[in-house]
């Protein structure tokens, strides 16, 4: 009857709880490492074994921290009372026999929650309850407060905010105290609130010992909040809890740290909203009021949007409430707007409270949109197509780009081409897509892009389709007259030998800039040119070029692009009907020797060369050459990816749990720079894989590893075979530290240990397994900074290895108990027909078995095991297997079908002359539950 030394601990440690937290404490607070955990189960199990013997109020104790803490650390999420007893190895009867009344009587006694329903007592209830937060469930419930903080509160964790909500749910809980999910009805929809995010036992835990449970919920927001803006974490208690989150944001979790600077939160007692904003679709302009969060407090009358101009009413309607994580949010508004308001706003109020008001935030001068109809700013644009919507009064001047206007009574609609050297003059403002100085240069609208020509002298020229235009930027001192066209050593006057416009420079320099064209007296197609611009009396030239016109070439490869290919096909060449090329198509090229087709012209002193489209990449040591698709953070000494392309790589995407960042990069001569230092000096993070979009198509270059892993590990054990006998182990290491594989048998013993490196192909032909089940575990021996080699050990890879036939393995020394057979007719219960001994037949794909029933013994009462002597081994076939089930396909030794006698439910009766009686047995179905 003594109480054991090693739990001396237990009792003392639970009353100091139950004086601090007093009726609040649950039992789930107590702190028990895993090493005591396991002794406190060991005991448990024995008193229900009574293998031991203590007293009443001590085996109860036990008892109960067993059942707490196997909820908290072990518990999948099935049925308690079975993966309890299947932890212990006892009877799961016996199991609920026991604890159940110990459970409720250490309650009772220490005054303890102990959760009694409508109808039955809640035993596994009040367990999950102390539990608080089983690790089984604190990834959905994460994965819920994750989705709290971004959409109800914002990704702003106020103090006052985050008390209210927590108070919100309190109140909500009480009201759903007995349910398992949260069903909710605002005016005419459901909202559900699944007991897999929320389980009933946290929701009572919460209700309970809110002062227990609410710091949980508002730490794990600060948190999340911390996180999402690239704050360090100060964990507040170092709990459990802690470390749910730590292994949540390190493994699960999709929270990005980003660098933001905090804007100005909403003044208390008004909503933060996310912003409205403008579309212009098919001419016709709409305000877009988004989803907004309204408090319980609101929703129990209409909810009305106004929007004005100025002060005048411009429209009225109703909100309507949609579903939300736990909140209330209204639908998004869509207000077609018939005419252009300079100084719009809104109001979402209800009876005589105004809940949000947008002020000035969408007072406007005009609007510009771009070709997605979305309002862009004035400093955003880019060299494309915008429409513009302004009032009548408002005046629009465009230099030097293309311009549509449509006139309306309530507004005027403007569709402008901006190229990179166009201004416009609007509303008071100078509005230019580039924010460069315009330069001295050739306009490269006509060039062909990834061909160069090259002369007779190996000199390069530029190859365009027709003659280019040229921009000059001439000084306040200078005018156009002041310059000559050098064409092959001939000198003309630019001025008279050109067509050209000129416009005065807005940055305030007084400089002009000129839009020249070149007669094509001067240049002809065909010809090779040699040209130059210079100011009179200075012989140094502002701009030159050689180049060749050729107005009509088109080529194509066989590939888009090449990655990791070998060789490239020129599989088209079109240079015109004047002129031809001497190769024969298709040209192929050694993409290891060269990055270009070579091709000579007939009928010109030139050559052209075709820059092939070939991607490469450079990552430190490793390279797109190399056949690596994994690599090892520590390992990338110049973390700078190098891409090389014939067109402009200027992103790079790095995706990292299921979510996908873009890097821009830093563009040099034929190659896009990334700096990528951020992503190979922070340790603990998931796999990140950098990739590129090449011709709308995803192209993954290498995944980078912060945390040791395997890649493409096989394992197969052959036992046939006269070469190839033996065990395989294959795979590959990405990380640091020495690793070994291990075999072992059912009882975790090891039965073989190998040292492998870090690519592996391990093959051992002289172990021999039996059937039989195995574990291949592989583990890393991790080694200390300082010291070396430690004592650490981290298991990689762990599977099972199966040496026979999984039928016969799992079945090994078992009794099979028939439950179904399906006919013809139908699927009938079967009752008293088992079979064991199963074995693989004669017969290839067929298997054997014995089959047997009880009988009562006349004289002991006793079951006896009867076999079908007669129709013994019985003929079986799998059709099917699952988690649960095998489903055969049987007959007996002589190959006939099994007869079923619906009556009495058993096989094979000795009179089958009623066919409504007796059937043909198809299949019979064993369930894998009831193997014993």
């Amino acid at each position: 009857m003594a109480f054991p030394k090693e739990l001396d601990f237990l009792e003392p440690r639970i009353q100091e709880c139950i004086e601090k937290e007093g009726k609040e404490f649950l039992l789930g607070l107590i702190k028990l490492p895993d090493k005591q955990y396991e002794t406190v189960l060991k005991y448990a199990s024995a008193l229900i074994k009574k293998e031991k013997l203590v007293y009443m109020r001590e085996k109860n104790m036990i008892i109960s921290v067993a059942l707490v803490f196997f909820a908290i650390k072990d518990f999948q999420g099935n049925q308690f009372w079975d993966e309890f007893a299947r932890k212990i190895d006892a009877n799961e009867m016996q199991v609920q026999k026991i604890c159940k009344p110990a459970f409720e009587n250490f309650c009772k006694l220490n005054n303890l929650y102990f959760h009694v329903g409508r109808k039955n007592k809640g035993y596994v209830t009040s367990i999950l309850t102390h539990a608080i937060i089983p690790k089984t469930s604190i990834d959905k419930f994460l994965e819920f407060l994750e989705d709290i903080y971004f959409k109800d509160l914002e990704e702003d964790y106020e103090s006052s905010e985050v008390e209210q909500l927590v108070e919100y749910m309190h109140r909500l809980f009480s009201k759903f105290l007995e349910e398992d999910d949260i069903q909710l009805n605002i005016q005419g929809s459901k909202m559900t609130i699944a007991r897999q995010q929320l389980p009933k036992a946290f929701r009572i835990a919460f209700v309970k010992s809110a002062g227990i449970v609410a710091p949980i919920i508002e730490n794990y927001l600060f948190y999340m909040n911390e996180l999402n803006y690239s704050r360090d974490i100060s964990y507040s208690f170092n709990t459990r809890f802690d470390n749910y989150f730590k292994y949540y944001v390190n493994n699960i979790s999709e929270l990005k740290r980003v660098s933001t600077d905090k804007s100005t939160i909403a003044k208390k007692g008004i909503k933060k909203f996310t912003t409205a904003h403008f579309k212009f679709q098919k001419d016709l302009l709409h305000l877009i009021v988004p989803k907004q969060i309204i408090d319980s407090d609101y929703i129990k009358d209409k909810i009305y949007l106004n929007v004005y101009n100025d002060d005048k009413l411009v429209e009225n309607r109703e909100l309507k409430l949609t579903k939300s994580r736990l909140l209330f949010k209204t639908e998004e508004e869509i207000v077609l707007l018939n005419s252009f308001y300079k100084n719009l706003r809104y109001e979402i109020w209800t009876g005589d409270v105004t809940i949000f008001n947008s002020k000035e935030k969408l007072f406007r001068d005009y609007l510009i949109f771009n070709s997605d109809a979305e309002e862009v700013a004035a400093n955003q644009l880019k060299s494309q197509r915008y429409k513009i919507v302004c009032s009548n009064k408002t005046e629009l001047k465009v230099i030097n780009g293309d311009i549509t206007s449509l006139k309306y009574p309530d507004r005027t609609i403007h569709t402008v081409f901006l190229k990179d050297d166009t201004i416009l003059e609007l509303s008071g403002y100078v509005i230019t897509p580039n924010t460069k100085r315009l330069i001295t240069e050739f306009s490269d609208k006509a060039l062909y892009e990834r061909v160069e020509g090259i002369g007779d002298n190996e000199e390069s020229y530029f190859i365009y389709s027709e003659i280019p235009r040229l921009q000059l930027v001439i000084s306040e001192e200078k005018a156009i007259d002041d310059y000559v066209v050098s064409v092959n050593g001939n000198n003309y006057h630019l001025s008279q030998e050109s067509k050209f416009s000129i416009y005065t420079m807005t940055d305030g320099s007084g400089s002009q800039v000129a839009q020249i064209l070149i007669n094509n007296s001067l240049l002809q197609d065909l010809m090779n040119y040699s040209l130059a611009i210079r100011e009179k009396g200075n012989m140094h030239p502002v701009i030159s070029r050689n180049l060749c016109i050729i107005p009509q070439l088109n080529y194509s490869f066989d590939k888009h692009f090449y990655y990791k290919d070998k060789q490239a096909k020129l599989t088209n060449l079109n240079v015109g009907d004047a002129l031809s090329c001497r190769e024969t198509l298709p040209l192929k090229v050694n993409l290891k020797k060269y990055d270009h087709v070579a091709v000579k012209i007939e009928k010109t002193a030139i050559r052209l060369k075709i820059k092939i489209p070939k991607f490469s990449w450079h990552l430190g040591e490793y390279n797109s050459s190399q056949n690596v698709s994994d690599i090892w953070f520590k390992s990338v000494k110049e973390p700078q990816l190098k891409v090389t392309y014939t067109e402009d790589v200027s992103k790079i995407y790095l995706v990292s749990s299921n979510k996908m960042i873009t890097l821009e990069g830093k563009q040099t001569v034929n190659q896009n720079q990334f700096d990528l230092r951020d992503y190979f000096s922070v340790e603990h993070k998931s796999p990140v894989t950098i990739g590129v979009r090449l011709k709308d198509k995803q192209i993954p270059l290498v995944t980078t590893h912060y945390q040791p892993t395997l890649k493409n590990v096989k394992v197969d054990y052959y036992d046939t075979g006269r070469f190839n006998k033996g065990l395989f182990i294959q795979g590959a290491f990405v990380g640091e530290g020495n690793l070994k594989a291990q075999v072992l048998d059912i009882k975790e013993s090891i039965i073989q240990e190998y040292d492998i490196k870090h690519s592996f192909n391990l093959f051992d032909p002289n172990v021999n397994l039996d059937m039989g089940k195995y574990r291949v575990r592989i583990i890393l021996i991790e080694e200390d900074d300082f010291f070396g080699l430690s004592d650490d050990e981290k298991v990689l890879h762990e599977e099972n290895l199966l040496v026979g036939d999984p039928f016969v393995i799992d079945t090994q020394k078992k009794v099979l108990k028939v439950k179904k057979c399906n006919t013809y007719d139908g699927e009938f219960l079967l009752d008293n027909f088992y079979l064991q001994n199963v074995r693989t037949s004669k017969i290839e794909g067929y298997y054997e078995a014995d089959g047997f029933y009880y009988i009562t013994d006349w004289d002991t009462q006793e079951l006896r095991k009867w076999y079908f002597s007669t129709y013994n081994p019985f003929i079986m076939r799998l059709r099917k297997s699952n988690d649960y089930i095998y489903e055969l396909e049987i007959e007996d030794k002589d190959r006939d079908g099994l007869i079923f006698d619906i009556h009495s439910k058993h096989v094979n009766p000795k009179v089958v002359n009623n066919e409504e009686r007796f059937k043909l047995i198809d299949t019979i179905t064993i369930d894998k539950r009831e193997v014993d």
